[in-house]
């Protein structure tokens, strides 16, 4: 069996909360073009759920024309870097910066696609704003994406935002006439509760909690939860408002990778085969179902120290001398093989004989461990101790009624046989009469051999003692026959009789067969084991697994089928004995009529003894062409316990397999479940580095300390450093003077479990410069939830800081201007809608702006020149064009004086109206 991969939940873990926690959005898409995996980030900025999203191409937000752009440069570039339009699905189109990437493997073949976008739609309505600033005022709104809820101080709601009743599954309605209480899971609640009541009496401070809602339908949503206290001008505690963000996603995610890892141990721990592993502490950590024979009387067995358990079952100097090859082992990585190793237990008296091997491996904590494979000879010894017994007792008793016996005449080759040995060779209970019809029963593989026999028996006046096979008449059985005899001499010496008994010892051979042959399977599966550990290529692996089975079992076709994505067939991947050609292309269907196909639908191993009269199920076309006549099939089970394809073995001429025959296959076909787990999770790996390292922005990972230990391309970018300048380096190196406290207080939040958003500060560059960054900073846990570092994302914000204070300086003269003016200025949306007048206007009409907004204005125009003046200005609207009418307007002491009013409109670079 395969041990776990060495890629843990602990090497994982920066890589999955910079994936989930990126301020940008990140998708995966096949080589098909269809979405496999999106961030929240992506999601959020779409508008699209996850299920709305998988199987779509990024044509359904890029349109066609923009899809197929991308898509050519990636296929002639291998990347693809770009402004452009995204649509969303509430239609809307927004700014994004788009850069993508393709992962291969080592053939060169695209795995998958890395897409990274970022939503420049402020930065560009900020850039726009800042170009007009002469000529308009623009609001900048935020759109939050995060669940909001206030709360009174004894829970219940007062306030929700449409994410918030996303998330819960509620209406707003029914969520104002609940308590925070009411929706919390149960087991959350106590330690919730109590945080929650101390901030609301002022006794506590805000706190950040992840925790689980109950939706109406039963279901449960994981959510991350900052709350705080909302105070008066007093200071005094008016309500609690909590930022929600659902992180059942990430969940699912840690719990399947958990779940992979289980699987990939439990292939070890319920190994039939003795298997066992000592970390490099020399402490006991892994025994296989196969092994708990062994250690049957170590209680408790897992930790403990394997010298101890050693010298609880072995006495000296055996004991000492295993433990000194298990630490030569571990501390230099040489093996050692023990073909035959024969004692008796120091526990149990009985004398036991193995055949072991000990090999160094890397363990799952990273460190080097000792794994030992053995196979119990006991009971092989003790069956040759007894078949030696069993032909001491055939000696004595060759009188025995119930065995043939026969008598030559050698000078004529007449024979007398009696009945049994008759029967045995196929005869009538006469026998045959003469020495050549014996010979003709003889097989003929084996014929020269008992002459041979004979004849040294014969010349040396020694027994003749000899096994060989029976060919009986129309039939394909085999039996076995063992011979006793003596020739009997004259006076002058010459043979003249040749007389002896015979014993059917079918059976015997039989078990000895069976017993060789289950002893090959081991040793076969241990050597496959041995390869897949160290092969990487999953095709390599298919392909010795198939050759294993063919020697092993002796069959002449061999298969190894991957389910195609669609469920409706299955590839056949790898194989021996099939046409050539079709390895690698020949498909079948996964319907009834096929052994594949009904093995996935049975979910479990099926034999087929003779396909000519199978009744459930007719047979693919593929075994038919080849001349299959019985086989077996099991289920190779891939990611997440779900089946990946299926195992199969064939033969040309009718054969019965037995139980230990699956018990072979469906091990092998754990190992490729192993293999298929382990490739999985590499590539898992191998593709959240290559987001890392592609990633825009600046990636730091830093340990508890403070002390830099990844540094991805983007913070070079940003900083000026290489990796080798920094890592190992303090994060204080990226601090300037006078910050220092804040990237303490930063440190111990995190520490804390704290997750920290949008953080704005000053860092200094290698040349000394500093910059504006916005950070994104969330804790690294180990397998244990214990923070051991943090996850900092960088943006440099220093352009748009430059941005935002011009912006804010053009706005002051706008205002200033506007305000000043001694004619009325206005300004309207596209629908036609005013949203801002300048003072002039007020002070005219008496108004404010609230009383304006949309088609207030109506309400100061004179009704008899109202309908004209909303038809030109509709008109102009639906035409695009400018504006201008001439009407009345009455002033604050209620007197109408007349005005010509002029409007244009105002487009963006792509002639879209903005107001």
């Amino acid at each position: 069996m395969m041990p776990t991969s060495n890629l843990s939940e602990h090497s994982l873990a920066p890589y999955r909360a910079i994936f989930a926690n990126a301020i940008d959005g990140i998708a995966v898409i096949d080589r098909n073009g269809g979405y496999i995996e999106q961030n929240l980030a992506h999601r959020i900025m779409l508008g699209y759920s996850h299920e709305e999203l998988i199987g779509r191409t990024p044509a359904l937000l890029l349109g066609e024309e923009g899809f197929r752009r991308v898509a050519k440069e990636l296929t002639d570039t291998g990347r693809f870097q770009a402004e452009m339009q995204a649509r969303r699905k509430d239609g809307r189109w927004i700014d994004i910066a788009l850069s993508a990437f393709g992962i291969y493997d080592d053939n060169g073949e695209v795995l998958c696609y890395i897409g990274m976008t970022q939503d420049i739609t402020e930065r560009k309505q900020v850039e726009m704003a800042l170009c007009e600033s002469e000529t308009r005022f623009a609001a900048i709104f935020d759109q939050i994406t995060a669940g909001i809820a206030q709360t009174d101080r004894t829970g219940r709601f007062i306030l929700v935002n449409d994410r918030y009743c996303e998330i819960t599954g509620r209406s707003r309605e029914a969520l104002l006439e609940l308590r925070m209480q009411d929706i919390t899971h149960p087991e959350d609640l106590p330690a919730n509760f109590e945080k929650f009541r101390a901030l609301a009496e002022g006794r506590g401070g805000a706190f950040v909690v992840e925790k689980r809602y109950l939706k109406p339908d039963g279901s449960i949503v994981w959510v991350h939860n900052e709350v705080s206290a909302i105070r008066d001008a007093k200071g005094h505690i008016q309500c609690v408002n909590a930022v929600v963000t659902d992180m059942t996603e990430r969940k699912r995610s840690e719990e399947s990778l958990r779940t992979a890892h289980d699987t990939f141990r439990h292939l070890v721990e319920e190994s039939p085969f003795g298997v066992y592993a000592v970390d490099a502490d020399f402490r006991l950590v892994q025994v296989s179902a196969g092994a708990q024979k062994v250690f049957q009387n170590v209680r408790p067995l897992l930790g403990r120290d394997f010298a101890d358990v050693l010298r609880q079952i072995w006495p000296e100097p055996f004991a000492s001398e295993a433990i000194g090859r298990f630490r030569h082992t571990l501390e230099t990585g040489e093996p050692y093989h023990a073909p035959s190793t024969i004692q008796r237990r120091h526990d149990t008296g009985q004398v036991e004989a193995y055949d072991w091997k000990i090999e160094r491996l890397m363990l799952p904590d990273g460190r080097w461990g000792a794994v030992c494979h053995f196979y119990d000879l006991s009971e092989r010894q003790r069956y040759e101790a007894a078949l030696k017994e069993s032909e001491e007792r055939f000696r004595l008793a060759l009188e025995s009624a119930d065995m043939g016996s026969w008598d030559v005449n050698v000078r004529t080759g007449e024979a007398i046989w009696n009945r049994r040995h008759a029967q045995v060779q196929g005869y009538g209970e006469e026998g045959p009469h003469s020495i050549d019809q014996w010979q003709d029963r003889v097989h003929p593989d084996d014929l020269d051999r008992v002459l041979a026999a004979a004849e040294q028996a014969k010349r040396d006046r020694t027994p003749f003692v000899v096994e060989h096979r029976v060919r009986l008449p129309e039939t394909v059985e085999e039996r076995w026959l063992s011979l006793y005899g003596r020739f009997t001499y004259d006076e002058a010496g010459e043979p003249v009789r040749f007389s002896g008994v015979s014993l059917d010892i079918t059976d015997r051979k039989r078990d000895e067969a069976e017993l060789n042959l289950r002893t090959r399977q081991q040793q076969a599966l241990a050597a496959l084991g041995q390869a897949v550990l160290v092969q990487s290529d999953l095709q390599v692996i298919f392909e010795l697994a198939v050759e294993c089975i063919v020697r092993t079992l002796d069959v002449e076709l061999c298969k190894v089928l991957e389910l195609l994505p669609s469920g409706r067939e299955v590839l056949l991947r790898a194989g021996i004995g099939w046409h050539e050609g079709l390895v690698g292309h020949a498909t079948v269907s996964t319907g009834l009529e096929s052994q594949a196909g009904y093995t996935l639908a049975a979910n479990k191993a099926v034999i087929v003894h003779d396909l000519r009269t199978e009744t459930r199920f007719s047979g693919p076309p593929l075994l038919r062409e080849h001349g299959v006549v019985s086989g077996m099939s099991c289920i190779i089970l891939g990611v997440g316990d779900r089946p990946w394809g299926v195992l199969g073995a064939h033969t040309i001429s009718p054969r019965r397999f037995t139980e230990d025959d699956v018990a072979f296959l469906q091990s092998v076909a754990n190992m490729l479940a192993g293999a298929i787990q382990r490739g999985h999770a590499e590539d898992e790996a191998a593709r959240l580095a290559a987001i890392v390292q592609s990633s825009e922005d600046a990636i730091i990972g830093q340990d508890r300390n403070g002390v830099i230990i990844s540094w991805n391309q983007g913070a070079e970018r940003l900083y000026g450093y290489t990796a080798e300048d920094t890592i190992g380096r303090p994060i204080t190196l990226l601090i300037p003077s006078g910050h220092d406290e804040e990237e303490q207080e930063i440190l111990t939040r995190i520490l804390n479990e704290e997750w920290i958003d949008q953080y704005e500060t000053v860092h200094r560059r290698k040349d000394g410069r500093l910059i504006d960054v916005s950070l994104t900073i969330s804790p690294i846990r180990n397998l244990h939830g214990q923070v051991i570092g943090a996850s900092k994302i960088a943006r440099d914000i220093t352009e748009r800081k430059c941005v935002e204070a011009a912006l804010r300086e053009s706005e002051e003269r706008f205002r200033t201007l506007a305000d000043n003016m001694s004619q009325f200025a206005w300004m309207a949306d596209e629908k036609g809608r005013l949203f801002w007048y300048n003072r002039r206007w007020f002070d005219y009409t008496g108004t404010t702006l609230e009383q304006m907004q949309g088609w207030g204005w109506k309400a100061v125009h004179h009704p008899d020149h109202l309908h004209r003046v909303i038809e030109t200005w509709q008109a102009a609207l639906e035409a695009g064009e400018a504006w201008e009418d001439t009407f009345p307007l009455r002033g604050r002491d209620g007197h109408y004086r007349w005005f010509l009013s002029r409007a244009v409109p105002i487009r963006d670079a792509d002639g879209r109206i903005l107001r």
